[in-house]
């Protein structure tokens, strides 16, 4: 498969302990994130895509997860190999994934698929169960990817220096709407008599800003361009 050149950055990245990512090699400009949320199981699954460029020679590269279940993962549309890590108690575990021969030039442009699941002890969210709602009727989940917990929530480079746009898609239960940290881009039917929910972030961001959150809610217009979210039965006290 054909890819993309390009002329990598001379500036040097800053080291950073709490990542295991190879940040003094690779790039990464974006991501497209699918994720479905289980409400009985209390994970999310689905994929993730990230566009990255090699900055330096590099046969591999590294993401940070914690605690996530990877199924398969795909570089420039092909299969590739990969293998986790010892875990770390504070910085969870490292996954390094192989590059093929041909990508590993710096200005390598590259696209890395990773299909993977959440575990219920996630400490990027919470689930809450109805009655820890104000509605005490549907779930709730929230995430917190603040300071070093988006690893818990997807693989990535999960250091401040990392920064990257975004859009994505949220499929979530009928009864529920889903909100991320990006402009909603429109909903539409899902298998199972579910709503994907689809989003846009055009600011490159940290992965810490990455965020979301899914259950019985409704918005209320404060300003020409903002809105508060909550449950229906304490939205109008939130306005």
């Amino acid at each position: 498969r054909a890819f993309a050149m390009t002329t990598p950055p001379t500036v040097p990245r800053p080291n950073d302990p709490c990542t295991f990512s190879n940040l003094q090699a690779v790039e990464f400009s974006h991501l497209s994130l699918e994720l479905e949320v289980d409400f009985e199981a209390s994970i999310l699954k689905g994929v993730a895509k990230w566009q990255l460029t090699l900055l330096q020679p590099a046969t591999s590269v590294v993401l940070d997860t914690r605690g996530l279940s990877v199924s398969a993962v795909m570089v420039l549309g092909a299969a590739a190999a990969f293998a986790m890590g010892s875990e770390h108690p504070a910085l969870g575990t490292p996954m390094t994934i192989e590059l093929p021969d041909v990508a590993r030039a710096p200005g390598s442009n590259l696209e890395i698929s990773i299909a993977y699941a959440t575990t219920p002890a996630s400490s990027a969210l919470g689930w809450l169960p109805p009655a820890q709602t104000a509605g005490k009727v549907h779930p709730y989940v929230f995430s917190q990817c603040q300071a070093i917990h988006a690893r818990a929530l997807l693989p990535c480079a999960d250091a401040p220096a990392a920064k990257f746009t975004y859009d994505a898609t949220l499929i979530v239960p009928s009864w529920a709407v889903g909100l991320m940290s990006a402009v909603r881009a429109g909903s539409s039917a899902a298998p199972g008599g579910r709503t994907a929910y689809a989003f846009q972030q055009a600011v490159p961001i940290p992965s810490y800003l990455l965020a979301l959150a899914v259950g019985q809610l409704e918005s209320r217009e404060i300003g020409p361009r903002s809105a508060v979210w909550a449950e229906p039965s304490v939205v109008e006290a939130a306005a």
